[in-house]
């Protein structure tokens, strides 16, 4: 409470009271971000010298008073001065409900709206500029405009299309008045505790700094305004092309407005169906427009087939991919190690077949040196008696020799006898040489039986420890088999579970329609007073004939303290070339003015839309406009 101390000649002093304030009533955020304070901060302007007194109290203090709590009370002068909010709010997809709390995060190619409030003090009432600073690549921000008077802007970041993923902080900047005056301050962050509940308002607070992200996927379809900013006048016609940039295959009908207009404007709502990809927009400063600065967005929604998380099915899909290779792998290595045991297999049946034959010839050649060993032996006991009837035959020979006085009978006997027994020893001889030399060959070939029975022999061994070794492969290879088959189980079985996550996430991202809400650049207009007001129309209600003329007389009342000449011209949109008409110049001290509209002779036959005659003049050094729409419509 502040109040007037006066004293009176005779010493009395009475006060009377010159302001009273409570809590602080400034609140730009309203119910999105309610920043409202039981302490008060007011200007104060003082009606006249004087003493005054300031009294402060808690009106609460029978409930909550306390000897440590501490109050403090600054009196300054007053010194313009602003501060910035920036409010990471998340809009929902029509606009309508309040902005909530969420992560700025932009899709590339995408776009995020962020409000932006000015606390002002001490009178501050000029524009504020707002841009985005320290802006990462691939982002950026065009600036926007708090008008004077006002205290909340839209700006919006803008992801590139090729963006890299990121998470970046970034800064907002304010600036405020020219040269050596102008304000620089940088936007604190506030963020949003809980949302309204129980009757009790929303909760806001402050963070530490504002944090820009870029995820991966791509916006379905992009807004994008050429025009940045705009100086334009009461009374008239802003014509903005607006183009769309689809992505991902949609081509769904996206309906477009205007958001953040200023009162007295006329900004219709409009829409680009589907194959299309432009219009053009049209907004109207209508006379009483309020003459400020103001940021405009072109907000466009629409039902976009939207996959949550594509990314999951395509991590499924490669792990199908991968368990189908390891499938495939499983049943190569499964044949591979069949094949080898079948190798091993056989190898065994052939060495064991080896070492059978191996034993059979074993055995012949046992039983023939066996054979061999009794014929020698025959041979040899054949050579003993005839060596031993040679023996006796050379007794009997001699015995002859020695008895010469024999009488004939016994001589003829004896004669006979050494006749009988040399013809033995003769035969005795040859069987012996016989029985030598086949006991001779006999032992040679007795030699090469046993010599063949050691190889054999031999090779009967190393064939049944190959065999052994075939038999521990053949065991490898059927424990490889049920490795292998047991891997190959495996890789079913993970086949199968791939197929079925697979299966999940294919349904988990599925397209459904969500109703998405896409915002344009920021565009900056600024209303100026209009120098005129204009009168008049085409004749017919505008109509022409195809390589006709009409005549269109136009009334100008000059205003806002504009007195000067104008020019007067048909304005048509872009790309019309069938109408024509000359400029006129219409002096100072003239009203009223006519223009020659002409219609070509291959001029399409229909209305031409958003047709006006504008007048243009200067009013204080700009060159000011001021329009009148009129109907033109082209006849046969």
């Amino acid at each position: 409470m502040v109040e007037k101390i006066n004293t009176a000649a005779d010493g009395t002093v009475t006060y009377a009271r010159v302001a009273t304030e409570d809590d602080d009533r400034q609140n730009p955020g309203g119910a999105d971000l309610p920043t409202l304070s039981d302490d008060p901060s007011f200007r104060l302007d003082v009606p006249e010298d004087g003493s005054y007194r300031v009294r402060l109290r808690d009106r609460y203090n029978d409930a909550r008073g306390d000897a440590r709590l501490q109050y403090r009370l600054s009196i300054r002068k007053p010194t313009p001065d602003f501060s910035l909010v920036v409010f990471d709010a998340f809009p929902s997809a029509d606009g309508k409900a309040p902005a909530t709390s969420g992560a700025v995060s932009l899709r590339k190619g995408g776009t995020y709206e962020l409000t932006v409030y000015a606390y002002r003090r001490d009178g501050h009432n000029d524009a504020i500029e707002v841009h985005g600073e320290s802006l990462p690549a691939g982002i950026s921000c065009r600036p926007s405009v708090i008008g004077a008077g006002q205290n909340v802007a839209k700006l919006v970041l803008t992801a590139a299309a090729d963006a890299a993923e990121q998470v970046s902080p970034i800064q907002i900047l304010g600036t405020s008045g020219i040269a050596a005056a102008q304000l620089k301050r940088s936007a604190t962050v506030a963020t949003l505790v809980h949302d309204a509940m129980n009757g009790l308002p929303r909760t806001a607070r402050l963070a530490e700094q504002l944090v820009v992200g870029v995820m991966k996927d791509d916006q379905p379809f992009s807004i994008v305004t050429d025009i940045a900013a705009a100086d334009y006048s009461q009374d008239q016609q802003l014509l903005i092309p607006v183009r769309l940039v689809k992505r991902n295959g949609f081509d769904g009908k996206v309906d477009l407005s205007f958001y953040n207009v200023p009162a007295e404007t006329d900004a219709p709502a409009f829409a680009i169906e589907p194959g299309k990809d432009s219009a053009v927009a049209r907004i109207y400063f209508k006379e009483n427009a309020p003459v400020v600065s103001n940021t405009l967005l072109l907000q466009g929604t629409s039902a976009v087939p939207y996959r949550r998380n594509p990314w999951l099915a395509e991590r499924a899909k490669a792990r199908v991919t991968e368990a189908e290779a390891a499938l495939t792998a499983g049943q190569t290595r499964v044949t591979a190690a069949e094949t080898a045991l079948a190798e091993q297999q056989k190898k065994v049946v052939e060495l064991t077949e080896q070492v059978k034959k191996l034993g059979e010839e074993l055995t012949a050649y046992t039983t023939q040196q066996q054979q061999l060993r009794e014929t020698y032996n025959k041979a040899v006991a054949e050579q003993v008696v005839a060596l031993q009837a040679v023996t006796k035959a050379q007794a009997e020979v001699a015995a002859v020799k020695a008895a010469s006085d024999l009488p004939p009978d016994q001589l003829q006997a004896a004669l006979q006898s050494l006749k009988a027994a040399a013809d033995s020893l003769e035969a005795a001889a040859a069987g012996v040489e016989k029985q030598a030399a086949a006991a001779d060959a006999l032992a040679k070939q007795v030699a090469a039986v046993k010599e063949m029975e050691a190889v054999k022999a031999g090779e009967k061994t190393t064939a049944e420890a190959g065999v052994v070794q075939r038999m521990k492969d053949v065991e490898a290879a059927q424990a490889m088999v049920t490795t292998v088959a047991k891997e190959l189980e495996a890789a079913k079985a993970a086949k199968v579970a791939a197929d079925e996550s697979l299966k999940k996430a294919e349904e988990a991202t599925k397209p459904n329609n969500v109703n998405v809400r896409v915002v344009s650049d920021a565009i900056v207009v600024r209303i100026h007073a209009s120098p005129a007001k204009l009168a008049g129309a085409l004749p017919d209600n505008g109509s022409i004939k195809r390589g006709a003329s009409v005549a269109a007389k136009v009334t100008v009342t000059r205003k806002n303290n504009f007195t000067g000449p104008v020019k007067l011209q048909l304005v048509l949109p872009e790309g019309i070339t069938s109408v024509k008409s000359d400029p006129v110049d219409l002096a100072a001290d003239q009203t009223e003015a006519t223009l020659t509209v002409t219609a070509a002779a291959d001029a399409p036959p229909g209305d031409v839309a958003n047709v006006v005659i504008r007048a243009t003049g200067d009013l204080g050094g700009r060159a000011a406009s001021t329009d009148l729409p009129v109907a033109v419509k082209i006849v046969e």
